[in-house]
């Protein structure tokens, strides 16, 4: 048996935008007959109505494969299918549909997709920050060891303590909440002596790199538009400050138990040109870190340079190219009553 169809789009030539609507009917004939127009279809379609819980859930899967990320909201049974698919289903009810959906609205409107829009983008931001942070930390203190390893010592065991417990920990948990004229160079140890921890060396990289953790932490912590500004994360600020002080306390105001208590080489006051001048390093090191990271690094000219780089000319992503060739194609939409004839088996 024969059946014909008609399909009739009329487009403004002078506003070439324009949005599709598609019934659950429709839907059925088109995923069935004609499949190689469901990218084009779905990437204008704005209404999806009156379709079958199979339905839903093929429109969330042709939506995923063009690379969509895709949110479901339902409030039944039948839409169960559709919101296991989908990236991010949101039940609005408490239900059936709450039971195959990770996320629960207590109100029945789609208002909260907003918010679940918002917390999702900031968890995601500050898991890269985490993550970038503690990558940094860690090549912070490679390096580091390395460089007093040249200078035949290390970091002390207080020291190891201060930079792994009271700055990394404490700012990585409360970031998900966002040489003078007497220096005398270290030796070589024989083999029968003991290392050499306490030395001008151990303490200028004891300084800086206590000074970076911290840089990182503000230059890894970015605030709008996905997340509040640090400021407003109290236990960071205040861990930030604390943690502040004390190396600035440690660096500037050498008190001898304290420096006896750290395994640190201090001296008196003939030495407070060099420690500032070690101050303004970090200082010129933090300017530096975190104008990178929030002009630079997240800047648009930045990521077309690198696109030129590696010779991306075309998008990756199978939607953005869809738009593109209908962008392109003169036939499309195909304006007028178009009649389509196929064969029911």
């Amino acid at each position: 048996m024969y059946i014909q169809t008609s399909v009739s789009i009329t487009v403004d030539s002078n506003i070439p935008k324009y949005h599709l609507a598609v019934s659950g009917r429709a839907w059925a004939l088109i995923y069935q007959y004609f499949p190689d127009l469901l990218p084009r279809i779905i990437t204008r379609g704005t209404v999806f109505a009156r379709m079958s819980p199979d339905q839903k859930a093929q429109l969330v899967e042709e939506l995923q494969t063009i690379n969509y990320i895709v949110a479901m909201c339902g409030d039944g049974a039948n839409d169960c299918g559709a919101l296991k698919t989908a990236h991010v289903g949101i039940s609005l009810s408490e239900a059936e549909a709450s039971v195959a959906a990770p996320f629960t609205s207590r109100t029945n409107n789609i208002k909260c997709v907003p918010q679940v829009v918002c917390e999702g983008r900031c968890a995601l931001t500050t898991n890269f920050s985490v993550f970038k942070y503690m990558a940094l930390y860690s090549i912070i203190q490679f390096v580091s060891v390395l460089i007093l390893y040249s200078a035949y010592t290390n970091l002390s065991d207080p020291q190891f303590l201060y930079i792994d417990l009271f700055i990394v920990t404490v700012v990585a948990i409360f970031m998900g909440y966002t040489g003078p004229s007497l220096f005398e160079p270290n030796k070589k140890p024989d083999d029968k002596e003991p290392d050499n921890v306490v030395s001008w060396e151990t303490a200028t990289i004891f300084y800086a790199s206590s000074f970076q953790y911290l840089a990182l932490c503000v230059a890894y912590s970015p605030g709008q538009p996905f997340r509040k500004p640090l400021i407003t994360n109290v236990w960071l600020t205040v861990s930030l400050i604390i943690l502040t002080v004390t190396t600035l306390v440690m660096l500037l105001c050498p008190w001898p138990w304290l420096m006896n208590l750290m395994n640190m080489k201090y001296a008196s006051d003939s030495y407070l040109m060099f420690r500032i001048a070690l101050l303004l390093f970090v200082a010129t090191h933090f300017v530096i870190s975190v104008s990178t990271e929030y002009f630079i690094a997240s800047s648009r000219a930045l990521k077309k340079c690198f696109q030129w780089v590696t010779c991306k000319r075309m998008p990756k992503n199978k939607y953005k190219i869809v738009l593109r060739e209908m962008d392109e194609d003169p036939n499309w939409p195909p304006v007028g009553t178009p009649v389509y004839s196929y064969q029911r088996t």
